[in-house]
Order: structure tokens, then sequence, then C-alpha cells
């Protein structure tokens, strides 16, 4: 009978210690078979790098789950990793290291399945406990105490010159990291801004430089592509209508000035403008009404009002005509044009007694039209 005891112990311990290639295995919803058997596998598994033929790693299953004790060997044959599963579960101690042989990780995992991973590539599922990380060059890193996987209590870093950058919880963490997150994306959204007011800039400034030179194609193009990068712009759209107004295209020149009104309502240069264009058109009243609305926003304006009384005389209402260019010398003593102009309508008048009078205000404040009148006519001034 103890003969018979002895064999059976025997038999089970060779048959506990079989060893396979874990390649061979074969894998079914996750439990390992041996080869041609309907078996679940117990027993020691190993696996070998195919060209120097180094160690990869030995370990153990029980019933078809990694169980017990695991070690791996990266290509060079230095010790990567070591830890225990439980029932296909990382369980008890671990321990990583860093191609060098330097320890990079240890701490104790219940049941983590592998996953989570963290900065250091590492499974956080499970940790349990204080776990510690070191950089590459020895210095310590990281302490973290965890309970089923999550970050509890002081966690405390240092940077690789073994400098403390931080220790605290988890929530102040979060925050500093949160503040810091706002920061950043604060300052990338005004740089941003400032390229973009740049860009635009130096697209309006071309514009500008085209009108100089009466390029007036390239000016609308220019334009066009600062109208993209600032869309509610309302000067760029006055350019624009000033740019179709040159070109003699009255209906594209009021579609700008309109829009740059829409988009700025108190916009009094557009409205004088517009005034002229439609002047230009024939279009009086539309006129009129562009020039009143310019000297609502801007009542001082001496040029508003000699250019509402130059769209009178064109009426040939020359008593609102006076009227107009009267208040633009009011406002603008020194108004050289306004005088003429007065001359003209008082001339029409029949009254040439007093548009003699302001023809020679006029060319005594250098107006040349009313100098040459003067002259032509055998006067003086």
């Amino acid at each position: 009978m103890r003969r018979y005891l002895s064999l059976l112990l025997l038999l089970g311990l060779i048959w506990s210690q079989s060893n396979i290639n874990i390649n061979d295995l074969v894998k079914i919803d996750g439990e390992m078979y041996k080869p041609l058997s309907d078996k679940l596998y117990t027993g020691i598994v190993y696996d070998k790098y195919p060209i120097t033929g180094k160690k990869k790693l030995d370990g153990s299953y029980r019933d078809g789950l990694k169980n017990g004790k695991w070690k791996w060997w990266n290509v060079f044959g230095d010790i990567d990793s070591t830890g225990n599963f439980r029932k296909g579960l990382f369980y008890g101690q671990w321990k990583f290291y860093y191609g060098n042989g330097q320890l990079k990780g240890m701490g104790f995992y219940r049941n983590g399945d592998g996953t989570n991973r963290d900065d250091f590539g590492l499974a956080a599922h499970g940790r349990h406990g204080k776990w510690v990380f070191w950089h590459e060059n020895s210095l310590k890193a990281t302490e973290i105490t965890y309970k089923g996987g999550e970050r509890v209590g002081i966690w405390i870093s240092w940077n690789e010159q073994g400098e403390k950058i931080w220790e605290g919880t988890l929530e102040e963490y979060n925050t500093d990291i949160n503040a810091g997150e706002e920061a950043r994306l604060s300052a990338e959204k005004a740089a941003e801004k400032t390229r973009l007011a740049n860009e635009f800039r130096d697209w309006f400034k071309k514009g500008y430089n085209a009108i100089q030179n009466e390029e007036y194609d390239q000016a609308i193009s220019f334009y066009l592509r600062a109208n993209e990068l600032r869309p509610d712009d309302a000067s760029t759209y006055f350019n624009i209508g000033y740019v179709y107004h040159s070109q003699g295209n009255y209906a594209k020149a009021i579609e700008g000035y309109e829009k740059a009104i829409e988009l700025k309502p108190s916009f009094t240069s557009a409205y004088q403008n517009l005034g002229i264009v439609y002047r230009k058109q024939g279009n009086f009243d539309k006129s009129i009404e562009s020039y009143e609305k310019a000297i609502e926003l801007d009542p001082d304006n001496a040029s508003t009002y000699f250019n509402i009384g130059y769209v009178y005389q064109s009426q040939s209402n020359y008593a609102k005509a006076i009227e107009g260019y009267e208040k633009a010398i009011e406002l603008k003593p020194s108004y050289a044009s306004a005088y003429y102009n007065l001359g003209i309508a008082y001339h029409t008048y029949d009254d040439f007694t007093t548009a003699l009078f302001y023809y020679r205000k006029a060319a005594s404040l250098g107006h040349q039209g009313s100098r040459d009148w003067l002259k032509d006519s055998g006067y003086d001034w």
C-alpha cells in the first residue's frame, strides 16, 4: 500500500509540472487548452525569442488561466517584469523594469485585468496599496497609494533631477491640471487671434496700397481675402465699395457701403459716400437721404453740408443749396469751394453783386476756379 501511494504522488508531480511553449496552446473564449485536447491546460509555459533563442517568458496556468508567478525578459536577456496571477487576474506584487535593468515601478494588484495604462505604460486596473515608480536614471519619480485601482490620499512626484514637483490629492491635481489646461487653451486662443489679426491687417494694407497705385482689381482681391479672415469688419466693405466707386461700378459700390453700414450703423463716411454715388446715378432723393443721415450722425461735418448743397443745386433748388453752403462755411470759414459754389448759386439767382463777393472770397482763399473766372471776366480779388 505504501508503494502505491508513492507512485501516485510521483505521477501527480510529473503531471503538474508539464512544460509547453505558450504558442502551442490553443485559446478558446479566453482560456487555454493543450493541443488536440478538450481539457483546460494546467502546467508551466515558456516562450523564446525566435532569432536569439533567448528566454522571453516563464509562467504557469491552472485550469486554462494564468496562475502563480510569471516572469518576462526583453530581447537583450534583461528582466522586463515579474508578477503573480490568480485565476487569470493580476494579483500580489508586481515589478516592472526599464530596458537598462533599472526598476520602473513596483506595487500590488488585486484582481487587475491588465487595462487602463498609465503614463509609464503600465496597467493601472486593480492596483491596491502603495506604488512606487522610478525614472530611468534610478531617481524616484512617484509615490502613489491606490484602492481598487483608484488613487487615494496624498501622492508625490519628482522630476529627473530629484526635485519635488507635486504633492497633493488627485482632486487638487485635477484642479491644477484643469487650470493649466484652461490657461494653455486661452493662450493658444490669444495667439491664434493675434495671428489672424496680423494676417487680416496685412491683406487690408495690401488692398490700401493697391488703391494708391490705382490697381483696383488687385485691391478688390486683397480686400476679399481680408474679408474671409474678418467677415464682420465694416471698414473692409467700405473700402471694397470705394474701389468699385473708383471704377464707376456704382451698383457694386452701393452694395459695399450698405454692408459697411449694416455692420456699423454709425459709419458716417459710408453714408457720405453713398450720397456721392446716388448723386452720380442721378438718384438725388436717395443722395439727400444719405447725406441727412450723415448729418444726423455728425452734425459738425462741413463737407456733408457742402455735398448736400451741391445735390440741391443739381436739382436747381438754389435756396436749399445756399443753406447747405452757408452751413458748411459756418463750420469751416476757410471753405473756399463752398464760397465759390455760393457765388454760382447767387449768380444763377441773378444776384451778381453777392455772387461776385463770394467769387472774390473763394479766390482770396486760393480757389483756382474762382481766380480764373475773375481774371477772365476782368475782376481782381
